[in-house]
């Protein structure tokens, strides 16, 4: 196979909507979809995004698994037992930590990150992440509403590597 440069288009020119236009079929994969319940409101409407999305580009609802951590820490034993699921192709996990007057915050943020991209690499399952770390409850909010939601963001994500791992193995 002959990877070409016109297959590796910039962040800001890749296509952003997938839907009926869209000429790849992704109505068979199956996702599964975490969130922490920290910050309940912020986590609902990520999900809501990410529910969202992959129902735009043909996911049936009956194709989309939900799933609530009690927190962010939480969250990567969760994704690790669904990437274990042979019936998965992929992972949305999502929520909220909000930086506090503790160091807490950074070991939360770094732990989290890291074993969620471990869990991905190991499984070869893509995993959008959607975890927002932000100094504010204000940033939470507007990263989690209308088109800065970062759960649309992450399910674009885990779209665009099925799209790309689906070719890949094609080919």
């Amino acid at each position: 196979m002959v990877l070409r440069t016109e297959d590796f288009s910039h962040p800001e020119t890749q296509k952003k909507n997938f839907g009926p236009g869209d000429a790849f079929d992704f109505s068979p994969f199956k996702i599964a979809i975490l969130c922490s319940r920290w910050y309940k409101s912020i986590g609902e409407a990520l999900v809501e995004g990410a529910q969202n999305t992959l129902q735009g580009a043909g996911i049936p609802q009956k194709n989309l698994y939900k799933f609530w951590a009690a927190g962010s820490f939480e969250l990567p034993l969760l994704a690790q037992q669904c990437a274990e699921l042979s019936h998965i192709h992929g992972l949305i996990v999502l929520g909220c930590v909000v930086q506090g007057l503790t160091p807490h915050f950074h070991y939360i943020s770094a732990t989290v990150s890291t074993a969620l991209m471990n869990i991905s690499l190991q499984s070869k399952k893509p995993l959008g992440f959607g975890l927002l770390t932000v100094h504010t409850q204000s940033q939470a909010l507007e990263r989690s509403q209308g088109k800065n939601n970062k759960g649309k963001e992450a399910a674009h994500a885990v779209l665009d590597s099925l799209r790309t791992l689906s070719n890949l193995r094609d080919n």
